[in-house]
């Protein structure tokens, strides 16, 4: 784990480049030595960082160190608006990011914690600080070791079919379990499941903490108990009158 410590992301001092570069360095290292590649990553992070992110990552990615290093002499380092444009449109549409020469895929997830004013008195209004992980997916070609198990309800059929007038399903291979109740023409349907996030090789992933970010415009959330959590309005009818035949008039 990494410390950023509230410092912009598309600062120079210190550069999110170089900590991103030294973690996938660090654990892809490890992956070497202990005999586990090929290994395969993905960078998660939240969305509003990943779009503050990507805006930077192309000018400061390719001129990482070159810029402190012609100081005082007699060169210069040239940039193309244009290339740096079309790599963050390039980043941004397909959801990747090159560090150390190797593309990875970027997976952005509005349910990582993210830290505001609100929750975190050093963060000016509009500023925002969060994480970025880097999460092993596969290693020795193709073995899996992050992934998701659940309780697969497919085992309790048996069980649910000893009851009577009652609708019990399961849904997506058994990670949920339905159950429905019927109110004349109207039902609810309530669903359950238990799962968790298993990682096998804790020694290949790694994160960076208090990585600072300030978008012009923060995106809604899912989450009702989250500020910028937008709900679907509410709905509201009148009084049912009843209806006559016109003949009845």
């Amino acid at each position: 784990m990494k410390d950023f410590n509230l410092n912009p992301v598309c600062g120079t001092s210190p550069s999110i480049v170089e900590y991103m570069s030294m973690l996938e360095f660090y654990l892809r290292h490890n992956a070497e030595r202990m005999g586990l590649m090929p290994a395969t990553w993905a960078w998660v992070m939240r969305p509003e960082l990943w779009f503050e992110l990507s805006s930077c990552w192309p000018c400061q990615y390719n001129t990482n160190k070159c810029a402190s290093s012609v100081i005082g002499a007699a060169s210069s380092v040239f940039l193309d608006g244009r290339e740096n444009v079309a790599e963050r449109d390039a980043m941004r549409n397909q959801k990747y990011i090159d560090v150390n020469g190797n593309r990875y895929r970027v997976i952005t997830d509005d349910g990582i914690a993210e830290q505001s004013n609100i929750n975190n008195g050093n963060l000016l209004p509009g500023q925002y600080a969060s994480s970025i992980y880097m999460v092993p997916l596969t290693i020795t070609g193709a073995y899996p070791v992050t992934y998701v198990e659940h309780v697969d309800y497919r085992a309790g059929a048996r069980d649910s079919a000893l009851l009577r007038n009652t609708e019990n399903f399961w849904t997506d291979r058994g990670m949920y379990s339905w159950v429905s109740e019927f109110n004349k023409w109207c039902y609810t349907l309530a669903a359950k499941t238990e799962m968790r996030i298993v990682l096998r090789t804790p020694q290949l992933a790694g994160r960076i903490d208090d990585v600072l970010y300030e978008p012009l415009q923060h995106i809604r959330s899912a989450f009702p108990d989250d500020p910028y959590f937008k709900d679907g309005g509410v709905s509201l009818r009148g009084n049912p009158q009843p209806q006559h035949a016109v003949w009845l008039s």
